[in-house]
């Protein structure tokens, strides 16, 4: 999960949400075709959202990144982005 969050920062410059339910199932948090319609999604209410999770302090985004992070995922987001290509080939 640290490597999904580092490439998430490097990507998009800020943190991926990390949230804790206590639901038995995600229904009420899942965004469904319909949803992406109407331009809305089922995001768990902000409450929800576990901030400890965070690797990068939100008043510091950029900054924090720093170059040997940066070097050790570049290969690691290149194959992420390949994949991703591959994948809307299907």
């Amino acid at each position: 999960m640290d490597l999904i969050k580092r490439l998430y920062i490097i990507k998009l410059n800020k943190n991926v949400p990390i949230y804790h339910v206590m639901t038995k199932d995600l229904e009420d948090y899942t965004t469904t075709e319909k949803d992406m319609k109407k331009g809305e999604n089922r995001y768990p209410p902000r409450e929800f959202r576990v901030e400890t999770e965070d690797l990068m302090k939100n008043l510091i985004r950029k900054q924090t990144v720093d170059e040997s992070l940066e070097r050790q995922s570049s290969k690691i987001s290149d194959n992420f982005d390949m994949n991703l290509s591959n994948r809307s080939k299907i």
